[in-house]
């Protein structure tokens, strides 16, 4: 089995958390998954990859958050497209554009549809 490290080592003071790494290797497991026809684990893989561009500041989290999106909505409410759309509202927030409430919005309404369809018993 191959691990994966998401940390590099500086000098003698230790480990930094590099998170275009991360972000590397959730791009990874989204193309992956994508030649492999695993549409609920590409479209939260990209969310994933979103969700850290985001935090960074990159140019690309409005675009990989949107196809997250597209490649989740026909799967219904799931977990996954719930924090898309929170992770789009992120964005928005972010970067001064219009629209978080909208996303914010739909996050919450899918999470709840979400709640009651499967209940915490039921689904993980």
């Amino acid at each position: 089995m191959r691990t994966c490290s998401l940390s590099t080592r500086t000098g003698a003071g230790g480990g930094v958390v590099d998170p275009a790494r991360g972000e590397r290797a959730w791009q990874d497991v989204a193309e992956r998954a994508l030649a492999a026809r695993r549409t609920l684990e590409a479209g939260q893989a990209l969310a994933y990859v979103g969700a850290l561009q985001v935090h960074s500041g990159a140019p690309r989290a409005f675009d990989n958050l949107t196809r997250a999106i597209e490649l989740l909505a026909p799967l219904g409410a799931t977990k996954q497209i719930a924090h898309a759309y929170d992770y789009l509202a992120q964005w928005h927030l972010f970067s001064g554009e219009r629209g978080p409430d909208e996303g914010a919005a739909r996050a919450i309404e899918i999470a709840e549809r979400w709640a009651r369809g499967c209940g915490r018993s039921t689904c993980g």
